[in-house]
C-alpha cells in the first residue's frame, strides 16, 4: 500500500489527472487538492483501481469531469467532498460500498446516474449531503440495479427527480426521505 501525501497541489495548469494506482491510500488532507475553481480539470480515475480511499480527492474544486473506472468498489468516507466543480457523477456497477459524505458539498452536480447493482453504505450515512447544483439534481437508476441503500439520498433536498430502471427489487430506508423531489415518481413493478 503506498501513502500518498501532498502530491498535487495547487497546479494553476494541470487539465487532466488519470489516477492509476491501485493500492494508494490517502493520508491527511486531499494528496491532489486543489482550491481554485478557476480551471476545468478532468479526473479520471483507472480500470485497475478497486478503492477510492478516504479524502483521496476532497477539495478538488477544479474537477469539472470525473470518471470513476469500472473496477471501482469501494468509495471512500469524504473521497470526493467539496469537489464542487463536478456537474455529472456516474457509479458504475462495480462498487459494492460507499462511505457517507463520499459526494458531499458537490454543489454544481446536476446528475446521478446510480448504477451500482448491489451497494451499502458503510456509515449509514447519505454520501450526497449538501450537494446539487441551485436548480437541483436529477436521480436516474440504471439497468441491472437490483438494490437501492437505506439512506442514499435522505435529507438531500437539492433532489428534484428520481427515475427507476426496471431491475430494482429493494428501495431501502429512508433512502429519499426529506428530498426535494417533486413531480411524477413511478415506482417499478419489479420492487418487492
Amino acid at each position: 500500500t503506498s501513502k500518498v501525501t501532498a502530491v498535487i497541489r495547487d497546479c494553476p495548469k494541470l487539465t487532466v489527472i488519470n489516477f492509476n494506482a491501485i493500492a494508494a491510500t490517502a493520508i491527511g488532507d486531499s494528496p491532489f487538492l486543489n482550491y481554485t475553481d478557476e480551471l476545468e480539470q478532468t479526473l479520471n480515475i483507472g480500470d485497475e483501481v478497486e478503492t477510492i480511499t478516504r479524502s483521496m480527492f476532497q477539495s478538488c474544486k477544479a474537477i469539472t469531469e470525473l470518471k470513476i473506472g469500472s473496477s471501482v468498489k469501494s468509495i471512500g468516507y469524504c473521497a470526493f467532498n467539496g469537489c464542487s466543480g463536478i456537474t455529472n457523477l456516474t457509479i458504475p456497477s462495480s462498487v459494492t460500498e460507499i462511505d457517507g459524505m463520499a459526494f458531499n458539498a458537490c454543489d454544481s452536480l446536476e446528475k446521478v446516474i446510480f448504477n451500482a447493482k448491489n451497494c451499502t453504505l458503510v456509515s449509514g450515512q447519505t454520501p450526497f449531503n449538501s450537494s446539487g447544483c441551485d436548480d437541483g439534481f436529477d436521480i436516474v437508476f440504471g439497468e441491472g440495479v437490483i438494490s437501492i441503500p437505506d439512506n442514499l439520498f435522505n435529507n438531500v433536498i437539492k433532489a428534484k427527480s428520481v427515475s427507476f430502471s426496471n431491475t430494482i427489487e429493494i428501495i431501502g430506508d429512508s433512502a429519499f426521505y426529506a428530498t426535494g423531489i417533486s413531480g411524477n415518481v413511478v415506482i417499478p413493478d419489479s420492487v418487492i
